[in-house]
């Protein structure tokens, strides 16, 4: 079926596709929820906090496959909380009163489509415990490791703002062993199959009424 292009301009339009094309700013300072309270509780639309855990897959009975180990969400976890990290003895939380709690589990940040990510920033707690070289990754759908960066969770109230340019990014690990506030992500959805397939058939639609525009001069 044919679609005549005032169709196809109208659809895009609309913004009638799996994402959107704009910018986004995700911007979380973890204060909009009790103390306690799930950290999804505080997220925006198409991201999600959730226990990580560096497992294989397994295999129908149950034992482990080589070569497939990757960073998943960990069913066996309770849900990632945002907390007072006066509570842990860490100080007060850069934007008061919470930051997201990564103490004792690595986070996975879950993108709901694959997103170029542009900036990622973020603040850390107030004490001097943790890793001197943790490291922060950031993953395509398939598991392949896109980038990294590394974070000394010793420095007190660290600010980390790190320019990137990572396409397809489909989640993102926080390493354990700090609060993390003022969490700021700058990123571009990526065009889904359906957006593609109607700029395609828009273009190709303008080149084949071209020649008939010059055939009629």
């Amino acid at each position: 079926m044919k679609l005549p292009l005032s169709s196809l301009l109208l659809v895009l339009s609309t913004g009638a596709t799996p994402v959107m094309l704009h910018a986004a700013d995700a911007f979380f300072p973890f204060d909009s929820v009790p103390s306690g309270s799930p950290a999804n509780l505080a997220a925006h639309p198409g991201i999600s906090f959730e226990p990580a855990v560096f497992l294989p897959l397994l295999d129908g009975e149950g034992v482990p496959v080589a070569g497939t180990e990757a960073w998943r969400v960990d069913g066996s976890a309770g849900a990632v909380t945002v907390e007072n990290p006066l509570t842990y003895d860490r100080g007060v939380a850069p934007s008061g009163p919470n930051a997201l709690n990564a103490v004792f589990q690595p986070v996975l940040i879950d993108l709901a489509s694959p997103t170029v990510i542009r900036q990622f920033a973020m603040s850390l707690d107030a004490d001097t415990l943790g890793d001197r070289a943790a490291v922060v990754t950031f993953w395509d759908s398939g598991d392949k490791l896109l980038g990294s960066f590394t974070v000394n969770q010793r420095t007190p109230l660290l600010e980390v703002n790190e320019a990137l340019e990572l396409s397809g990014v489909a989640k993102v690990v926080l390493p354990a062993g700090a609060f993390y506030d003022n969490l700021r992500i700058s990123s571009i959805p990526e065009p889904g199959p359906v957006l593609l397939v109607l700029v395609g058939s828009l273009c190709l639609g303008i080149s084949r009424r071209a020649p008939k525009r010059r055939e009629a001069r």
